[in-house]
């Protein structure tokens, strides 16, 4: 029942555990949140995802998605490993949950329609992840999210 529940429903919303995976398989559209470890990008094209936040408790600061992809954290799988390094996760706030609600209605509704400027930081933020051969090449960050949080993910 499972399996055809998830062939049935307009999108799934979850997180990068096993369950989304199934919509994927049968062409479903995916809101992927709270995305840990951020290495782990959407494979799908009919996703879009919001990422978890790093704060570096030492420098009193978000950690850059470059300084996190550049480096071991992006492949951090385990909270403990986090602590070791003094980074604290920060979940996706409600507000931020809407949001990417909104724009995945918006885009089945066929109503999304994006400016230049969201266009533009959007293949900024991909160059990124290109930069540094990371999984997964395809999905769409939140565009409220990356206008939010422009200042660590595209510098």
């Amino acid at each position: 029942m499972d399996m055809f529940l998830f062939t049935q429903c307009r999108f799934f919303i979850g997180t990068n555990s096993g369950p989304i995976l199934a919509p994927c398989i049968f062409g479903v559209p995916v809101i992927i949140t709270n995305l840990l470890p951020v290495i782990q990008r959407p494979w799908t094209g009919n996703a879009f995802y919001l990422p978890k936040l790093l704060w570096l408790i030492e420098d009193k600061r978000h950690a850059t998605f470059k300084e996190i992809l550049s480096s071991e954290i992006a492949m951090f799988y385990s909270s403990r490993k986090y602590q070791e390094v003094n980074i604290q996760i920060i979940d996706n706030a409600s507000e931020s949950l809407n949001e990417i609600v909104t724009e995945m209605l918006d885009h089945l509704d066929g109503c999304l329609e994006y400016t230049e400027e969201e266009n533009e930081n959007q293949a900024i933020f991909n160059s990124v992840y290109e930069k540094y051969g990371r999984y997964g090449v395809r999905g769409r960050i939140g565009k409220e999210f990356l206008k939010k949080h422009r200042s660590i993910c595209i510098n």
